[in-house]
């Protein structure tokens, strides 16, 4: 009777180790190789970011982010260049935005 005894108390710490554990959501994409600015005290540049239906799961390493890396998980290498915010212009002159747009030079 014992040995049943043990046996179910450490079948029920599996079961509640088990319903703790929740599955990571994987990642569609996930920004690395390049400054990544956030704008965050606590974390101002952080070397990788974690993207799923457009929007941030983690950010931190890129080791850190491990949990969230599936088989479709894109890794986008950003060739050391920057990655900033989304900046939404509420009150913008569209005949400005243009010349803006065609005087930008493409990094080749």
């Amino acid at each position: 009777m014992e040995i049943i005894g043990r046996r179910l108390v450490v079948i029920c710490w599996l079961l509640l180790f088990a319903a703790g554990v929740q599955a990571q959501p994987i990642a569609d994409t996930i920004y690395t190789g390049g400054p990544i600015l956030t704008m965050d005290d606590e974390l101002p540049r952080p070397e990788s970011v974690a993207v799923k239906d457009g929007k941030i799961l983690k950010v931190g390493s890129l080791a850190s982010l491990a949990v969230h890396r599936g088989d479709t998980t894109q890794i986008f290498d950003l060739e050391d260049m920057a990655l900033l915010p989304g900046f939404v212009d509420s009150h913008g002159h569209v005949v400005m935005g243009g010349l803006q747009a065609v005087f930008c030079i493409p990094r080749t």
